[in-house]
């Protein structure tokens, strides 16, 4: 059994799986089982892996090759039921890591044993061949039921894959497969409310590769696709966690976050996408702007003027995109 099973869905990755894979199996902290899942990709990524299988002769690296493709969710639901690790971190097929992610997340287990998620910072790469590196928002340690919060109010980053997790959070959870945008955020919230003490740290461990043909850019998604994993966080979650005001509070700014993604979405899309631009904004409730108000007063201003003048808005998003990501408009 290895110390780590890292999961990695990959589809259309022929042109950088491999990378994904080499930096994995060349951690300075070796004992890890890395599942790559071929979701059946049209693209030469089958092929790609079996030459990886052959050159490195590595046990280690187990491929699964989906006969039918199932989607990202059942991807990783196909690698969780072979993942025998103490921990379990996700990596995406066209990102990879630094050498010592696995070594330097591991040391902030080993600093404190019940230490159950740790999070990191990570170099973002851009089109145009720039980088520049971020973190979350909170640096430190937090309690499990904090630790859910911050993430709901993007205090905590909302990803999968700048985090190690404990095999014990992921006990008998399950990507929702019926659910396809947002699905890997509300499964990290489910893990981050079974952690006893999550860490967040600085170090830029993790290296996420911005292509405007990765489901995060290239796709505007159904509204109703969000509704679905929103009431899928908070079945799983419970009543009694809705019930306490705190975080209800909390998941009223993730809503508002959700919005805010949906129009973004819609914003750089070709398409005509108005209908979609004009159900976030309806979305976004009283309630939903009150709580973003008290928690995040900069994203309240931002869904505020989404809500009254989305033009305006189009304009200062389109524009922080070109500079930040540089995505084209």
């Amino acid at each position: 059994m290895a110390r780590v099973s890292v999961i990695t869905p990959a589809y259309r990755g022929e042109d950088t799986i491999r990378r994904a894979v080499v930096s994995v199996l060349g951690q300075t902290m070796p004992d890890v089982e890395l599942i790559v899942v071929d979701d059946h990709s049209p693209d030469n990524t089958a092929g790609v892996l079996r030459d990886l299988e052959k050159e490195l002769a590595d046990s280690r690296l187990t491929v699964i090759y989906h006969e039918n493709n199932t989607g990202v969710s059942g991807a990783r639901n196909s690698a969780l039921e072979h993942a025998s690790g103490d921990y379990i971190a996700f990596l995406d097929g066209d990102d990879y890591w630094e050498p010592t992610y696995l070594e330097r997340m591991l040391r902030e287990v080993e600093s404190a044993p019940d230490t159950d998620v740790v999070c990191c910072g990570r170099t973002i790469h851009l089109s145009n061949g720039q980088t520049r590196t971020e973190h979350s928002r909170f640096l430190g340690t937090l309690a499990g039921p904090e630790a859910v919060r911050a993430f709901l109010t993007d205090n905590l980053t909302p990803f999968l894959w700048d985090k190690l997790f404990a095999a014990a959070t992921f006990q008998g959870l399950r990507f929702p497969e019926h659910i396809h945008r947002g699905e890997d955020q509300v499964v990290a919230a489910i893990a981050l409310s079974r952690a006893r003490r999550v860490t967040s740290i600085p170090d830029a461990l993790a290296n996420y590769v911005v292509g405007t043909q990765s489901l995060t850019w290239g796709r505007v998604p159904d509204p109703q696709e969000y509704e679905d994993a929103a009431r899928f966080l908070a079945k799983q979650l419970g009543p009694e966690w809705m019930a306490e005001p705190e975080n209800l509070s909390a998941f009223l700014v993730y809503r508002t976050l959700a919005m805010m993604i949906l129009a973004q979405s819609a914003m750089r899309s070709e398409k005509d996408t108005a209908d979609i631009v004009r159900a976030a904004r309806r979305a976004i409730s009283l309630p939903m702007l009150r709580a973003t108000a008290q928690a995040r007063p900069q994203l309240a201003a931002g869904a505020a003027l989404l809500r009254t003048c989305p033009a305006l808005y189009r304009k200062i998003y389109l524009r922080y995109v070109r500079s930040t990501y540089a995505i084209a408009d």
